[in-house]
């Protein structure tokens, strides 16, 4: 414990006690064991004061890109090289979800009207 480790590693490797070593700071609690403040197992990362110094400065903000300091890399960064993806392009389109179950409109001439078919010739339908 004094060396804030665990053998799950999530107290080395995040900063906080896992729910195992939580339990076993309970457990010498319990037993009279001197434990010590809880706020001492944790990561200093994590305290208030860190987060306070941390944004203690300002960032103070600019008007454009004119304003923005000159570089003295003598590169400069480019994209990298478009090149096409193999296979078929995409549609433009999606389609909507009564067009993916396979339901058509099929309108008719002669007398103006709609009807919709499911996956089936209408030829066949009708005869």
């Amino acid at each position: 414990m004094g060396q804030m480790t665990y053998s799950c590693r999530k107290w080395e490797l995040i900063g906080m006690p896992c729910k195992h070593a939580i339990a076993t700071i309970n457990e010498m609690a319990d037993n009279g064991e001197q434990v010590g403040e809880l706020y001492t197992y944790v990561h200093k990362v994590y305290r208030l004061e860190t987060w306070k110094s941390m944004y203690s400065f300002t960032v103070d903000p600019i008007k454009g890109r004119s304003m923005w300091p000159k570089s003295d890399c003598p590169t400069t960064l480019t994209p990298p090289p478009h090149h096409k993806q193999p296979g078929r392009p995409k549609k433009k389109r999606r389609q909507t979800a009564d067009e993916k179950s396979g339901q058509k409109m099929q309108f008719c001439q002669k007398d103006k009207t709609a009807e919709i078919v499911l996956g089936v010739n209408p030829s066949f339908a009708k005869s």
